[in-house]
C-alpha cells in the first residue's frame, strides 16, 4: 500500500534521507471514496460495520411498517374462504343406448375451460342469489331499500367472492367462495355448485326441446311430401294401366315368364335333337335307350334262349325236326317283337322332336309380340321408376327424422348433467384473509430493506472517517487505532495503552528504524487529538528506557504546552530565533528521561516561521543529547507550515479523529504533506470505537 503523501512500511530495509536529498516530491493521488469491495466482490463486514452502526435507520422504518399493517389488520374486516370440487364426466351420456357411458370418448380441454367460465357467469350467479335470498342479506345486498338495487349488488359483490379454477390436466373444477361469515361462505360455496348443476340440465333439456321442435316442425313437411310423392306415383300407374307386381307393367311380366318358357323350350329341344341324332346315326336297336329299355332287354334274354334250345335241337333232332321247327318260329317271334319296340323308341324320339319343335317357334313368336309390346311401355316404366325413386328417399328422410324426433322426446325427459359435485364446502376454520403473518412478514422486509437501503444511501453520502478499514482500503498505512482518550473503562484488554504501545513499536522496535529518530505527530485539524498521541507516545518511549523530547510545534492552540508547561514564557520560537539558548528552552527534569520544549504564552517572535534549515538544525542538536525526537505540529488545516517539519523529521504521523474526519479533510491534509524523499508514515485514528477499529 503506499501514496504519494505517505510511505507504508514494507518490511524492508529502507535507505535514510540524506542531507541535501532534494527529490521532486511525488504527485498527490487523491483519496478515493469508500466504495471499493472486499476480496470476494463484497465486503460484508463493512455493510455489517454500516448496518449496526446505524440501526436506528434500519429499525425505525421497519417499525413504522409493522405498525401500519398491524393498523391495517385490526381495521380490516375477515374474510373467511371454503371451496367445492366439481367433476365434469368427459365421457358422453347415451341414455338411449345399449351402453349408457361410452368408454372411449374425451372431452376439450378449450370447453372444460369454459365451464370454469360458466359457473361465475351471472345466469348461474342469479340463481345463487334468488336461491340464498342474498339481495336481503347486509353482506351482499347492501342496505339499499330498492330491491333491484339490492339485487344488483348482491350480484355483483357475489361475482367478486366467488372464483373457480380447474385443476392442472384433470376435470375437476375447484369453486372458492368467500364471505365475512364462515356459515355464509360455505352455503354459498355449496349454492353456486348446485346452481351450475341446475343450470347445465336446463341448458341441455332447452337444447333437446328446441331439436325435438324443429324435427317436429321438419316431419309435418316430410309427411306432406311422402303423401303427395305416393299420390303421384299411384295417379301415374293408373293413367298409363301398370297394374304389375311391384308396380311394373304386364308386357314386362309375361316377357320375363316367355323368356323363361322360352329357355326351357329349347332346352327340351336340344335334348330332343340330341335323342334323335343319337338313334339316326346308329341301329335304334343298339342305341341307348334301346339298351336301357326293360321291353328289350327281357325279349332279347328269351331270343338268346330260344336260340340257345335251338341249337341243341338242331344239333340233337336234325333241322326238320318238328320241335326244331317249333323252336325257330318262336325265335322269329321274338326277333319280330324286338324290332317293332325299337321301330317304337325310334318314332317316339321323332315325334318328341317335332312337338319340341313347335313349342320354341310357338314361343318364339309369342316372345316376338311381347317384346313389341314391352318396348312401347319401356318410357312409361322409365318415368315410372324416377317416381318411385322420388317417394322412396322421401320416405327414408322421413322415417330417420321420425325416429330420431322419437328420440328426442324421451332424452328430454332422461336429461342428466356430466357434473357431479366430489367435495363439497366445509365450514372455514380460520380466515383467509387478510393474511396476517404474510402482510406482516411482508411490511417487516420491506422495512428491514428500505432501512437498510436508506442506511446504505446515508453512509454513501457521507464522507466522514469512521474506522481503519477505509483508510487502508485508500492505500493509507494505519500505524494505530486509538480509542476514545476519556473513556472511563478502557476495557479488560487495556486497548488504549495497548494503541499507544502499538503506535511506539511500529515507529522504534523495526531494526530499519532504529536510525529514524526524529517524528512528527501532526493533526488534520484541531481537536483530533495529535497532542495527546504526541505525549502519550513520548511517554511510552520514556518507560521502554529511552531519552524523549517532545516539542510543541503549535503556535496557534499550544494544545501540548498546555498539559507540560501552560505558564512557558520562553520555548521553540524563542530557541529557533536564536533569542534563548535551547537547554534553558526545556520544560522537565533531564533524570526522568522525559524534557519538551514548549510554545511561550507570548511569543515576541510568534510570527516567526522557521525554515527547514533551521528544524534541521534544532534536530541535529536535539539528537545528540535524546534518543527520540517528538514534534507535535499545528493542525495541517489552520497551519499548513507543518510540512518544513515533515521534511525535516524521520517519521511523520497523521492523526485523524473518527467520525468527525472527511475524505476531504484526508485529502488536504496529504496535500499539505507532501514529502520529499522515503521516510517512515503513516494514520493514527483517534477516539475510534471498538466497531470501528
Amino acid at each position: 500500500m503506499q501514496s504519494a503523501a505517505m510511505t507504508p512500511y514494507s518490511g524492508g530495509a529502507r535507505p535514510l534521507r540524506r542531507a541535501g536529498d532534494h527529490r521532486p516530491p511525488p504527485p498527490p493521488v487523491a483519496f478515493e471514496p469508500d466504495n471499493h469491495p472486499g476480496e470476494d466482490g463484497i465486503d460484508i463486514r463493512g455493510l455489517i460495520d454500516i448496518l449496526r452502526r446505524r440501526w436506528l435507520t434500519v429499525v425505525v422504518p421497519a417499525v413504522l411498517l409493522v405498525g401500519l399493517a398491524l393498523a391495517y389488520l385490526v381495521v380490516t374486516p375477515k374474510l373467511y374462504t371454503t371451496s367445492a370440487l366439481l367433476l365434469l364426466d368427459p365421457r358422453d351420456q347415451r341414455v338411449l343406448q345399449t351402453e349408457v357411458l361410452s368408454a372411449g370418448s374425451g372431452s376439450d380441454a378449450a370447453l372444460v375451460e369454459s365451464q370454469v367460465r360458466v359457473i361465475t357467469s351471472d345466469a348461474v350467479l342469479g340463481r345463487v342469489v334468488e336461491t340464498l335470498g342474498l339481495a336481503n342479506v347486509e353482506e351482499f345486498g347492501g342496505k339499499s331499500e330498492d330491491p333491484v338495487e339490492r339485487a344488483a349488488s348482491a350480484l355483483d359483490t357475489l361475482g367478486r367472492r366467488i372464483a373457480a379454477s380447474r385443476a392442472d390436466r384433470t376435470y375437476v373444477l375447484e369453486v372458492r367462495s368467500t364471505a365475512k361469515d364462515p356459515v355464509w361462505a360455505r352455503k354459498v360455496a355449496d349454492a353456486v355448485t348446485a346452481a351450475y348443476i341446475d343450470d347445465q340440465n336446463d341448458a341441455a333439456r332447452a337444447a333437446t326441446r328446441r331439436a325435438n321442435e324443429a324435427l317436429t316442425a321438419r316431419l309435418s313437411e316430410l309427411q306432406e311430401q311422402l303423401r303427395a310423392a305416393e299420390d303421384k306415383v299411384q295417379a301415374y300407374r293408373a293413367a298409363n294401366g301398370l297394374v304389375g307386381k311391384d308396380g311394373s307393367a304386364t308386357t314386362e311380366q309375361q316377357l320375363d315368364e316367355l323368356n323363361k318358357r322360352l329357355v326351357e323350350a329349347r332346352a327340351k329341344l336340344a335334348t330332343a335333337q340330341a335323342r334323335y341324332d343319337q338313334i339316326s346315326r346308329s341301329d335304334a336297336a343298339s342305341s341307348s335307350e334301346a339298351l336301357a329299355s326293360p321291353v328289350i332287354a327281357a325279349l332279347r334274354a328269351q331270343l338268346a334262349d330260344a336260340q340257345r334250345r335251338e341249337a341243341d335241337l338242331s344239333a340233337t333232332l336234325g333241322d326238320r325236326h318238328p320241335s326244331v321247327i317249333k323252336v325257330r318260329a318262336e325265335v322269329a317271334s321274338l326277333q319280330a317283337q324286338i324290332n317293332a319296340e325299337v321301330g317304337r323308341i325310334a318314332a317316339s324320339a321323332r315325334n318328341d322332336l317335332e312337338r319340341a319343335k313347335g313349342d320354341v317357334a310357338a314361343l318364339q313368336a309369342e316372345l316376338d309380340r311381347v317384346t313389341g309390346q314391352d318396348v312401347k311401355d319401356a318410357g312409361v316404366l322409365i318415368q315410372l321408376r324416377e317416381l318411385q325413386r322420388e317417394a322412396d328417399a322421401i320416405r327414408e328422410v322421413y322415417e330417420s327424422v321420425l325416429a330420431r324426433a322419437k328420440e328426442t322426446s324421451e332424452q328430454e325427459r332422461l336429461e342428466i348433467s356430466s357434473a357431479r359435485v366430489i367435495a363439497p364446502a366445509a365450514m372455514p376454520s380460520a380466515a383467509s384473509f387478510p393474511p396476517r403473518l404474510f402482510i406482516i412478514g411482508i411490511a417487516l422486509a420491506l422495512g428491514l430493506g428500505g432501512g437498510a437501503a436508506l442506511a446504505l444511501l446515508r453512509e454513501r453520502f457521507d464522507d466522514r472517517i469512521r474506522n481503519a478499514a477505509q483508510l487502508r482500503r485508500a492505500g493509507l498505512d494505519v500505524l494505530a487505532v486509538v480509542p476514545p482518550f476519556r473513556a472511563r473503562k478502557r476495557g479488560p484488554d487495556g486497548s488504549f495503552d495497548y494503541a499507544i504501545r502499538l503506535l511506539r513499536a511500529e515507529l522504534r522496535d523495526p531494526v530499519q528504524r532504529q536510525a529514524e529518530r526524529s517524528a512528527l505527530i501532526v493533526a488534520s485539524r484541531k481537536g483530533d487529538g495529535s497532542a495527546l498521541v504526541g505525549l502519550n507516545l513520548a511517554l511510552a518511549a520514556v518507560a521502554a528506557g529511552e531519552r524523549v523530547l517532545i516539542i510543541d510545534a503549535d503556535p496557534v492552540n499550544r494544545s501540548l504546552s498546555a498539559m507540560v508547561a501552560p505558564d512557558a514564557s520562553v520555548g521553540l520560537m524563542e530557541v529557533l530565533a536564536g533569542k534563548v539558548r535551547f537547554t534553558d528552552a526545556l520544560a522537565g527534569s533531564g533524570a526522568s528521561g522525559f524534557q519538551a520544549l514548549p510554545m511561550a504564552v507570548t511569543s515576541k517572535v510568534s510570527r516567526y516561521r522557521p525554515s527547514r534549515a533551521a528544524i534541521e538544525r534544532l534536530i541535529t542538536y536535539a539528537r545528540a543529547r535524546f534518543d527520540y525526537v517528538l514534534f507535535v505540529g499545528a493542525p495541517l488545516r489552520d497551519e499548513p507550515d507543518a510540512r518544513a517539519i515533515a521534511e525535516a523529521v524521520d517519521q511523520v504521523a497523521l492523526v485523524l479523529k473518527a467520525e468527525s474526519t472527511t475524505r476531504g479533510d484526508v485529502a488536504a491534509a496529504l496535500r499539505a504533506l507532501r514529502i520529499r524523499g522515503e521516510k517512515t508514515c503513516g494514520i493514527v485514528l483517534t477516539m475510534a470505537g471498538k466497531a470501528t477499529a
